[in-house]
């Protein structure tokens, strides 16, 4: 959105009502900027491409929770995601927060990939959603295809998740 401030000096982070983006290259773990009158943008020049994606994309699957399931505890409860980890190669994670590696070897930045951001959340979101007994990794692995799926109408999940364009695997 659009909001004018008066003052000199201001900053924000990606922290929100439901969504913190930790950004793990960051000597501090938390994206901060700072900026001094006139016009502000968050791109590139003061955030990685993952913080920026990520919170975008996050947003983006939280509203379809909010549509088909508003009471599920992914959708009601704030939720950390961590981007640009180097501890991962070629992956991501779920584990209570949303975990992402940056680009490493054959893999692109997974941040960046919404594909694999609602694939994760998916995961979260199958948690939240079992009524009984414990969450089956297979069934999980599966929810958080579904739930990318029905994001992207894509059957190739992430795409552009290897730096030769290809997916992970085709869900059709």
């Amino acid at each position: 959105g659009y909001f004018e401030l008066n003052g000199t000096t201001y900053s924000a982070d990606l922290d929100g009502k439901y969504l913190v983006v930790q950004d793990n290259s960051d000597s501090n773990a938390i994206a901060a900027w700072s900026w001094s009158g006139g016009d502000y943008t968050l791109d590139t020049a003061v955030a990685t491409q993952a913080e920026i994606d990520t919170y975008a994309f996050v947003h983006h699957v939280r509203e379809w929770g909010q549509i088909h399931a508003p009471e599920v505890g992914m959708v009601t409860e704030k939720l950390t995601a961590r981007v640009n980890r180097s501890d991962l190669p070629c992956n991501a994670y779920y584990d209570g927060r949303i975990n992402m590696q940056d680009p490493e070897g054959s893999c692109n930045d997974t941040g960046e990939n919404a594909d694999i951001v609602y694939h994760e959340w998916g995961h979260g979101f199958h948690y939240y959603s079992v009524q009984t007994g414990g969450v089956d990794g297979s069934v999980g692995e599966g929810a958080g295809d579904v739930v990318s799926i029905l994001q992207t109408g894509d059957p190739v999940l992430a795409r552009y998740f290897y730096t030769n364009g290809s997916g992970i695997r085709e869900l059709d």
